[in-house]
C-alpha cells in the first residue's frame, strides 16, 4: 500500500494512492478496491483486480482522480485547505470525517456484465467545518479541475459474493500537528544568511543618543517587518497554532486516560517484548498471508 503527494504545505496538490495485490492472491480470487475521501466513496478507474491462476507478479493499481460528467472527463484528487465557520448549519459537517482516506479491498467470486451504466458517486464540495469541531483539522480532500477523458469506458462489471479481506485508513493531518502527536520528529530549522549575519553584526548604538534609543529604532524595525506579512499568512499561522494547541489537548486528554487504566491489575503471561504494528501493516500482512 502507498501512496504520494508533495510535501507541506500542500494546498491545491495533487494526490495519488497506489495498492499492491501480491501474486498469490491475484492467483486465488478476484478483487475490488474501494477509496473513501473524507468517507465520501469516489467513482475511480480500474478498481478490479482480475483473477489469474498463472500470475507471476503483483498487480498494482493507482487511483488519482474522479470520474465526472457520465464518465466522460476526470478531476483530479488534491489537497486543499478547510473552511472554518461558525455558521451552526455546518455542525453536522463532522460527519464528513475530514482528514480520513480509507481503501477498501475486496475477494469477489465472480462478476455479472451490467448492461446499463450505473450512477457515479456524488462528491458533495463542501469543505466548511464548525470552529468547536475542528479539532486539529487543517486540510481536506478536493477535487481539481476537470478534465476530458481519452476513450470511452465501455464495460461495467457488478461484483456478486464478495467479503472485505482489508481496509486501509490514513488519517492525513499537517506537520505541525504530527509534530504535536510525536509522529513525527520536530523539524530543525536552519539558520538563514541574514540570520547569521545579523548574530554576526549586532547594531551599534551612537555614543550621543539618549538611553534606550537605539532599543526603540530596534522596535520600529521589527514592527516594519511584521507589516510586510499579508492577511492570508497570519490567518494560516494562527490556524496551525490552533490546531497544534487542539493536538496537545487531545494529547494530554490520552494520557490522562492512560494514567488511570494504569490502575486496572492484568496478568501478565512471561515477559514479551511489546511491538508497535501500524494498522496498514496489519491489513497488509492480512492480504499477503491469509
Amino acid at each position: 500500500m502507498s501512496w504520494s503527494a508533495d510535501p507541506p504545505p500542500f494546498d491545491s496538490k495533487e494526490f495519488s494512492i497506489g495498492l499492491t495485490v501480491p501474486s498469490q492472491k491475484v492467483q486465488e480470487t478476484n478483487h475490488s478496491i474501494y477509496v473513501y475521501l473524507d468517507g465520501a466513496n469516489a467513482s475511480s478507474r480500474g478498481g478490479i483486480v482480475f483473477k489469474d491462476s498463472l500470475a507471476s507478479e503483483s498487480k498494482t493499481k493507482h487511483f488519482c482522480d474522479q470520474l465526472v460528467k457520465d464518465r466522460t472527463a476526470t478531476r483530479a484528487f488534491e489537497f486543499g485547505s478547510l473552511e472554518l465557520t461558525d455558521d451552526e448549519s455546518s455542525l453536522g459537517a463532522a460527519a464528513k470525517q475530514f482528514g480520513q482516506i480509507v481503501v477498501s479491498v475486496m475477494a469477489v467470486a465472480e462478476y455479472s456484465l451490467v448492461p446499463e451504466t450505473p450512477a457515479l458517486s456524488v462528491f458533495a464540495e463542501d469543505y466548511r467545518i464548525h470552529e468547536s469541531t475542528k479539532k486539529g483539522l487543517v486540510h481536506c480532500v478536493k477535487l481539481g479541475r476537470e478534465k476530458p477523458l481519452c476513450g470511452v469506458i465501455r464495460r461495467h462489471w457488478q461484483p456478486i459474493e464478495w467479503k472485505q479481506v482489508c481496509r486501509f485508513v490514513f488519517k492525513y493531518r499537517h506537520i505541525a500537528i504530527l509534530e504535536a502527536d510525536g509522529i513525527a520528529p520536530p523539524q530543525v530549522k536552519e539558520p538563514s544568511a541574514s540570520d547569521a549575519s545579523s548574530l554576526r553584526s549586532p547594531v551599534p548604538t551612537s555614543s550621543g543618543a539618549a538611553p534606550g534609543e537605539g532599543r526603540k529604532s530596534l522596535g520600529k524595525r521589527k514592527a516594519t517587518v511584521v507589516e510586510e506579512h499579508d492577511d492570508k499568512t497570519l490567518d494560516e499561522d494562527i490556524a496551525l497554532l490552533e490546531a497544534r494547541l487542539s493536538a496537545l489537548k487531545d494529547r494530554r486528554a490520552s494520557k490522562r486516560l492512560k494514567q488511570e487504566s494504569n490502575d486496572i491489575v492484568i496478568p501478565q503471561q512471561g515477559n514479551r517484548k511489546r511491538t508497535f504494528v501500524p494498522s496498514f501493516a496489519v491489513a497488509w500482512n492480512i492480504l499477503s498471508s491469509s
